[in-house]
């Protein structure tokens, strides 16, 4: 029996923390948290989003850099390329099954990238200094 995986695109780069954006996206009927950036890999700047758990992480670790004075973050983002009518294709970072998001930082940025995390979970995060987002970035039929 083969079992043929998703394809995947692997991005090696910086996310840059100032491109976030906090929105959602439809899944069905159902509006999903999702965080929209770019990241910058060999010259080229690629947007893709993050929805659910991972949206949180993106926006943590984003705060943290923007804390520092950072305005990117060294990272690798395996993602899903999808087909929207709206925009061509989105890139859509992989969740647990796919390996999603390894940041390349030190254990103190890290550190702060999980209280934040904390914080946001308890809900007593800062304001973003990101724009939100009222309309979803797209619809999905599905979360396949």
């Amino acid at each position: 029996m083969i079992i043929r995986a998703k394809p995947a695109t692997d991005f090696n780069g910086v996310v840059l923390v100032n491109s976030l954006e906090i929105g959602a996206v439809l899944i069905g009927s159902q509006r999903v948290p999702t965080v929209r950036f770019a990241i910058k890999q060999s010259g080229h700047k690629y947007k893709l989003l993050a929805r659910g758990r991972q949206s949180g992480e993106v926006y943590a670790y984003a705060l943290a850099a923007i804390g520092k004075g950072w305005e990117g973050l060294e990272a690798h983002i395996v993602a899903y390329p999808r087909p929207t009518l709206e925009s061509g294709i989105v890139f859509i970072v992989a969740a647990d099954e796919g390996g999603g998001i390894t940041w390349h930082s030190g254990s103190e940025l890290r550190a702060t990238a999980v209280q934040i995390l904390v914080d946001v979970l308890n809900g007593v995060a800062p304001t973003p200094p990101w724009p939100v987002m009222e309309a979803p970035f797209l619809r999905l039929e599905s979360d396949n």
